[in-house]
């Protein structure tokens, strides 16, 4: 792979999943806080019947309303077919084995503090992902309160291997 097309593939992903610093993980998903009193829980990736394929879900709860969640890079679910991928945006803008399979982008209000807002990747009803291999969910956000922008982050869910 060339120096510029790496180059260029480096400045496309930005913003898609950069690394982050530790954050706590459980055995099911990764928890990430963001100024505003935020939170997100990230599901790892998995076999949905009603899906019909491969969905996550990140789970937004803020006990400061209204709130505005606004993707920077969105919510994104990534395969890779050639082996384990790093939490990094640097290991999936150089691999051409890694692909986005699906990616919800729509900015969103919370209004209810506390309560769970759910959204899915890929977006929609029966619309799950399809392929074979490792598995992994990140996004990219930050929340808005009053006008005050807070801090972007970026949280990963788990690896998974599997799929349809």
């Amino acid at each position: 792979m060339t120096r510029l097309r790496i180059a260029v593939l480096a400045a496309l992903i930005v913003g898609l999943c950069a690394p982050i610093a530790a954050s706590p993980v459980s055995a099911s998903a990764a928890t990430a806080k963001s100024a505003g009193d935020c939170s997100l829980n990230i599901q790892n990736p998995h076999y949905s019947d009603g899906a019909g394929g491969v969905i996550s879900k990140g789970t937004w709860k803020c006990a400061v309303v209204p709130t505005d969640i606004h993707f920077s890079g969105g919510l994104n679910l990534w395969l890779c077919i050639d082996g384990k991928p790093e939490k990094s945006e640097y290991y999936l803008a150089i691999d051409p084995n890694c692909s986005i399979q699906g990616q919800y982008m729509t900015n969103f209000k919370i209004t209810k503090a506390n309560k769970p807002y759910v959204k899915y990747v890929p977006p929609g009803k029966g619309t799950g992902a399809q392929g074979y291999g490792w598995w992994i969910a990140c996004a990219v956000w930050y929340s808005k309160h009053d006008g005050t922008k807070g801090k972007t982050v970026t949280s990963f869910s788990n690896v998974w291997y599997g799929g349809t």
